[in-house]
């Protein structure tokens, strides 16, 4: 597959490799491993922490509850239909360097032009006084789209390897999928074995290629029904048992799991309890679409994420308006409702999955 990015741009690879080289001479005798219940914390070295502890340090409020949000670009620019970046999208992440942006289908006419677009957005957000580069994210619809227009509309269905090295061309770095809730339309007639299998194909093939991976789907639309204390329930979250065993390094709730009656999935604290006690997940907890859960729960938009964060969720996908909730959120430390501490604990989170994925900034 023919790299398509721009000489004067340098490759998300190259970065890393940049960074290393700066970064090692100031590091040097902190390489120890990282040991964990969790196989991605495992990736995790001494010179990460003390990286994340760094720029930890240097962040503002205003910073660190930026790093909490991300969005589709299209909000970020406040912009339609965003091809290539812009003044609009310069504008917004100066404003507020958020944690990372979502390229969808209407961002995507070619594959050049997708590169441009992925690299402004990276370098944007580094330019912008963001002390830590953005997520540059990516759904199943939209790398779908991307192999149509990269093969001339003549794509097949995508394998693993397939998939992330035409995301890693184009520089995503961070790949929202595969969805493992079992009642998701894609998974009709797979079975539980069949989905943890591609749980853990897909993490393992995004981890060897520097690329975050998140499946998605948590709990599950009939696990969520079920509650988590069902006994039942554990045969249903198989299928993310099995990302986090092989190393993934975010799990995102899904959009629509909502019991009967009660809280929404990914605003319920049980429900991250499950992730974090019951399959020992010490990764980024992302949120399904955000506003979706407020609408269901009949909550402001700000009040879903703060519960979402006082759950222990960490990373909020925000449809409508990321950056009025990142602001929200260091007012909400201000004024005493969330605490700085647990703001510290997500970010610290977040930015461990970057410097262990080459998304950082030296």
């Amino acid at each position: 597959m023919t790299n398509a990015r721009t000489a004067a741009l340098v490759s998300r690879r190259g970065l890393l490799a940049l960074g290393a080289g700066l970064a090692l001479p100031l590091l040097a005798g902190c390489s120890t491993a990282a040991a964990g219940t969790d196989p991605y914390r495992a990736t995790l070295s001494a010179d990460d922490d003390l990286w994340v502890e760094t720029i930890m340090d240097m962040m503002r409020l205003d910073d660190k509850c930026a790093q909490l949000c991300f969005g589709p670009v299209c909000t970020v620019a406040g912009e339609i239909a965003v091809k290539d970046g812009g003044e609009g999208l310069e504008k917004g992440l100066a404003q507020t360097p958020l944690g990372g942006v979502v390229i969808d289908t209407g961002n995507i006419a070619s594959l050049g032009q997708t590169t441009v677009l992925c690299d402004n957005v990276r370098l944007l957000s580094t330019t912008s006084g963001a002390l830590a580069t953005a997520f540059v994210a990516m759904g199943a619809g939209g790398a779908s789209l991307l192999a149509r227009v990269a093969s001339s509309g003549g794509a097949h269905a995508l394998s693993a390897s397939e998939l992330v090295e035409l995301l890693d061309e184009v520089g995503v770095n961070l790949y929202l999928g595969p969805d493992l809730d079992p009642s998701a339309p894609d998974n009709k007639g797979a079975t539980l074995e069949g989905l943890a299998q591609k749980g853990s194909t897909y993490a393992v093939q995004c981890g060897s290629s520097l690329i975050v991976d998140c499946p998605l789907g948590f709990p599950g639309a009939e696990a969520a029904r079920l509650g988590p204390t069902d006994e039942a329930v554990r045969p249903l979250v198989a299928p993310f048992e099995s990302a986090v065993a092989s190393g993934a390094a975010m799990v995102g709730f899904g959009d629509f799991e909502v019991p009967d009656e009660g809280v929404p999935a990914t605003i319920d604290p049980a429900w991250v309890a499950y992730l974090r006690e019951g399959l020992s997940f010490e990764g980024v907890v992302l949120s399904g679409v955000l506003d979706y859960a407020a609408d269901r729960q009949g909550v402001s938009l700000v009040d879903a994420a703060l519960a979402f964060i006082e759950a222990g969720g960490d990373l909020l996908y925000v449809d409508d308006s990321p950056v009025t909730v990142a602001a929200a959120l260091a007012e909400a430390v201000c004024d005493g409702r969330l605490s700085e501490e647990r703001v510290d604990e997500s970010v610290r989170r977040i930015l461990e999955v970057k410097v262990s994925r080459g998304i950082q900034q030296f």
